[in-house]
């Protein structure tokens, strides 16, 4: 008697019970799809190409444990190297999808990726094949030179999809900012030049070399370190603007080296090229460009 008087109630109850269950799973599972989808988003922001956070600090590892070992075998300094390390590191990263999509190896992509680091920072140290050999001999690595040199060729291939131009004119504004706020910088310009204002001068070294970026062809361009062309750029234009202000230069190619991580002496070799070209697309004259 009492079972049928409780019965409805019990309906009820099992009814809000159930209903409940669900609601709760379906947004459990809605959580768990959206922490996924969160995963997924900071993945892709990380430039992580679809590889775990735990995977990608552990190939990051390895690759500069690798770099390490490869200059230790060099007879290098590791600590003077370490700027570069990272770098190449971080660029490897970004080649992880060519371990699938070449059958790479991680020793061959974080080579790859050191020998275009380098190159792009205008440090002719070491040649490819050199390189390799100390890998495969010293250090045991697999690594072939014919899949090196498909990646590398990958790499530039990758690099025509963006502007030369851009790249070097975005160097150069970044650049900039840093070497002005220098002390040696600020203490020589001042010491020189009383008349103008600091910020006068950086707009200007800012205008000019952006302009001369500008006015370098193409084919002068085309296959050249983006960095060694931005200093070569920042470094013509203060040679440029000391005899506008009437003071020697204030921007030493051991400064830029020290900012953009390119060989001085690179810079002084090529520099002079840059001033030809400016005499032919008619930006400088040729007495105006002896006096410099």
């Amino acid at each position: 008697m009492y079972f049928f008087v409780l019965l409805p109630f019990i309906f009820l109850f099992l009814v809000y019970y159930f209903e409940n269950k669900i609601l709760y799973s379906v947004r459990g599972n809605d959580m768990i799809r959206r922490h996924l989808e969160d995963g997924l988003l900071a993945s892709k922001t990380n430039d992580n190409r679809g590889v775990s956070l735990e995977i990608y600090r552990l190939y990051t590892f390895r690759s500069k444990n690798f770099l390490k070992e490869l200059l230790i075998a060099l007879d290098e300094n590791i600590t003077g190297w370490m700027h570069v390390v990272d770098e190449a590191a971080r660029f490897s990263m970004q080649l992880m999808y060519l371990k699938r999509g070449m059958g790479a190896t991680l020793g061959e992509i974080t080579l790859s990726a050191f020998w275009h680091i380098l190159q792009t920072r205008g440090i002719n140290k070491f040649s490819i094949n050199r390189l390799i050999k100390i890998s495969r001999e010293k250090l045991k690595k697999r690594i072939l030179y014919r899949r090196v040199l498909k990646i590398l060729s990958h790499i530039r291939l990758m690099e025509l999809n963006f502007s030369i131009y851009r790249e070097v004119v975005n160097i150069i504004l970044t650049t900039i900012p840093k070497l002005i706020n220098d002390k040696t910088v600020i203490d020589k310009y001042r010491a020189r030049n009383k008349s103008a204002e600091l910020f006068c001068y950086v707009e200007d070294l800012r205008r000019v070399a952006i302009k001369i970026a500008n006015e370098i062809p193409q084919n002068t361009i085309s296959g050249k370190s983006r960095r060694v062309i931005a200093a070569i750029c920042i470094y013509v234009a203060d040679k440029i603007l000391s005899k506008e202000y009437g003071i020697k230069p204030i921007l030493s190619a051991k400064l830029l080296e020290n900012y953009l991580g390119v060989s001085q002496f690179t810079i002084l070799r090529r520099y002079k090229n840059i001033y030809k070209t400016l005499i032919d697309t008619g930006m400088l004259d040729e007495q105006r460009i002896e006096s410099l």
